[in-house]
């Protein structure tokens, strides 16, 4: 389009059948109209020969003025491209008639474009409803500012590549803005801002996010990382912090590290629902001023070799039973070690029992103590002391033998020795007896003294009777007496 001095174009698509000879289309009103220019590959006139084709267009007061007219021969003749100039005038209508055996036919793809004077500075082109620029090579518009507007679908397409180049770019979108392509790249030499008021969603079948300096990613309220599996590498540090972070796993959630891990935190609140496990391959160390472990059921720990060391007290409790078993069990203190019963205390050994002290073993019982063997074997590297606050009774089934290297020595207020069958008495050297009050030897039957040398009964007075008879044999017998002697009968 061209126009002399400042134009701007109004485009009005023709409406009408293909064929006609006398048709009129009422257009929008336009003022200070002074060019028509006709567009439509297919319009034409035929002509039988001499038709007269006229164009003219109606004037506000429904008036119509010829712009424009031909006397054509006979054939057909194309008006597209048709350009006619006239003086300003307002327009409502154009009408294109023919006479004198002709036909307008191919009038069903036409453009009319209404060129109208502007002030200068200015050109504006418009179209009531289709407006195409069309450019066999290139198409150039420059300007200090190009505005680009559609009430209803702006269309930018580009058969190669559509490129926009300016110092700032910006785009808008009242509702909603999408971009769709096979491929995209964005490339930013300084900083890239995203900013959403509301939800940013972000949907791929593969993503990758590349930055050969800092990636900072921030929200003021939630951000939301959802995905069917992610992988996140650093080839330095990777820092996560929040003031609450949560990490959840629907199934199972796996944390690895090639060298080592640590977490440090003012408290730690680790809790499964089902299965709690832990591995180290090599070692593992608890430390804290202060450890507790509860279990509501029951608690195992199984390893090769246990270890228990604390520098205070240890402190075992339990409401029910306390059991420990092993192969060899040794229990050690460097000072002392005190077993207490609220009852009783059973000690069940199959093979036997040894007990050793480097100094006294003492044993203090309020009530009795009661040991049953098949056999029982005291020593003593020193002495052996039996003290009892009252009695003492010793008893046995079979036979009982008393021993000792040195002296034996028995000593009671009062001493009761009861034998009920026979009773035998035997010292290898001598024997001495001595009582300091009453001596009684009384027997129910008979008795017998037998000396292998002398006897001597001595006593302040010594008598001697028999119910019966008394007889001494001797191979001599000598009665003497310091003053007197007598006999009787």
């Amino acid at each position: 389009l061209s126009g002399a001095g400042d134009v701007e174009y109004v485009s009005y698509v023709w409406r009408s059948s293909s064929t006609f000879d006398d048709f009129t289309n009422a257009v929008p009103a336009m003022s200070d109209v002074t060019e028509v220019v006709v567009r439509g590959s297919g319009a034409s006139v035929e002509s039988a020969g001499g038709a007269v084709v006229t164009l003219s267009l109606g004037l506000s007061d429904s008036s119509f003025v010829t712009v424009w007219d031909s006397t054509v021969g006979a054939g057909t003749y194309s008006m597209d491209g048709l350009h006619v100039t006239f003086g300003a005038q307002s327009v409502t209508s154009v009408r294109l008639t023919v006479s004198g055996g002709g036909l307008f036919v191919g009038w069903d793809e036409v453009v009319f474009h209404f060129g109208q004077s502007v002030s200068s500075g200015s050109v504006r082109v418009s179209s009531s409803s289709v407006l195409e620029a069309v450019s066999g090579e290139s198409l150039s518009v420059s300007s200090e500012s190009v505005s680009v507007s559609a009430g209803g679908t702006l269309d930018v397409s580009g058969g190669d590549s559509v490129r926009v180049v300016s110092d700032v770019v910006r785009v808008e979108s009242a509702s909603s803005l999408d971009v769709s392509s096979s491929t995209a790249s964005l490339v930013v030499s300084d900083d890239l801002d995203v900013f959403s008021g509301g939800a940013v969603t972000v949907s791929s079948g593969s993503a990758v996010l590349e930055s050969s300096g800092d990636v900072s990613v921030s929200s003021g309220s939630a951000l939301s990382l959802s995905s069917v599996s992610a992988s996140l590498e650093v080839s330095a540090t990777l820092d996560v912090s929040g003031e609450d972070v949560v990490v959840r796993a629907g199934d199972r959630l796996t944390a690895y590290s090639g060298e080592s891990v640590s977490l440090s935190t003012e408290e730690v609140d680790v809790s499964a629902g089902r299965t709690l496990s832990a591995f180290a391959g090599e070692s593992a160390s608890l430390v804290s001023g202060r450890v507790s472990v509860t279990a509501a059921e029951s608690l195992s720990v199984q390893t090769k070799d246990f270890g228990f060391v604390a520098s205070g007290s240890i402190g075992i409790d339990s409401s029910d039973v306390v059991s420990l078993s092993g192969s060899d069990v040794s229990v050690s203190a460097s000072e002392s070690v005190s077993v207490s019963a609220g009852d009783s205390v059973n000690v069940g050994v199959v093979s036997d029992v040894e007990i050793s002290s480097g100094g006294k073993l003492v044993g203090r019982v309020a009530e009795g103590v009661e040991v049953v063997s098949g056999s029982a074997s005291l020593e003593s590297g020193s002495s052996i002391d039996v003290v009892s606050g009252e009695d003492v009774s010793v008893s046995a089934g079979g036979d009982m033998t008393g021993y000792t290297a040195g002296t034996a020595s028995l000593s009671a207020s009062s001493a009761s020795a009861e034998v009920v069958g026979d009773a035998t008495g035997l010292i290898g050297g001598a024997g001495s007896l001595t009582v300091g009050g009453d001596v009684v030897v009384g027997s129910g039957g008979s008795g017998s003294a037998t000396f292998g040398d002398g006897v001597s009964v001595s006593g302040g007075s010594v008598v001697v009777e028999s119910a019966s008879g008394l007889v001494g044999v001797g191979r001599s017998v000598d009665v003497s007496g310091s003053e007197s002697v007598r006999v009787g009968s």
